[in-house]
């Protein structure tokens, strides 16, 4: 492998230190640009996720809605020192209004259950992405009001992995996968409190 080096290339010595590799965090919910001078001092390199800055379905939801969001964040993105990539909302049952996210740089879509985690709507991404070849993030229904993820994903031989879940993972789960698949003190009650209550107490 040949690693360009030019005129703006720094060495950096790098005798007696532990020298890895940048993380990717995959979860990321785009509030301020601050994050990502938080990201590089923890070794995060790769930040992948959505939002449109200081609003309520950013601090729920790790997407961005629509090609004109998508496309302000990317500028706006564009001189921060991180690699980047926004996830399109996927909760749609028009498959050209998931494309037009991705023609506009969405490198993903993200179905979440707050906008509704129908079978329609996880059948729809799924076909939009296999057919503009990305991925699809589904933080899934925990109550189930649509069915199993398994009976909708896993039709027509697609495969699929939970993304985040608030509860343990189950049998068909990767142990793992995710922080919040295992158990740990964090509360739901911080990241998203009006459906951290439902999810509780119906």
């Amino acid at each position: 492998m040949t690693i360009p080096i030019g005129v703006g290339t720094e060495a950096i010595a790098g005798e007696g230190k532990i020298v890895t590799a940048g993380g990717v965090d995959t979860h990321i919910h785009w509030i301020c640009p601050q994050q990502a001078e938080e990201a590089l001092v923890s070794g995060v390199t790769t930040m992948i996720g959505g939002g449109t800055g200081p609003a309520a379905g950013t601090n729920a939801t790790t997407c961005t809605p629509g090609p004109w969001y998508i496309a302000r964040m990317l500028q706006a993105a564009d001189s921060l020192p991180v690699n980047i990539g926004f996830l399109g909302k996927g909760n749609g049952s028009n498959p050209d209004a998931l494309r037009e996210q991705i023609a506009a740089g969405a490198i993903g879509l993200k179905i979440h259950e707050d906008w509704g985690a129908t079978p329609a709507a996880i059948d729809c991404a799924l076909t939009v992405a296999e057919e503009m070849d990305i991925q699809v993030a589904l933080h899934s229904d925990t109550l189930n009001e649509s069915g199993f993820v398994g009976g909708h994903a896993g039709g027509n031989w697609r495969s699929h992995d939970p993304y985040f879940s608030y509860r343990r993972g189950g049998r068909r789960s990767r142990p793992g996968y995710y922080h919040r698949l295992r158990a740990s003190p964090y509360s739901p009650l911080l990241h998203q409190p009006d459906a951290a209550l439902y999810r509780q107490h119906h």
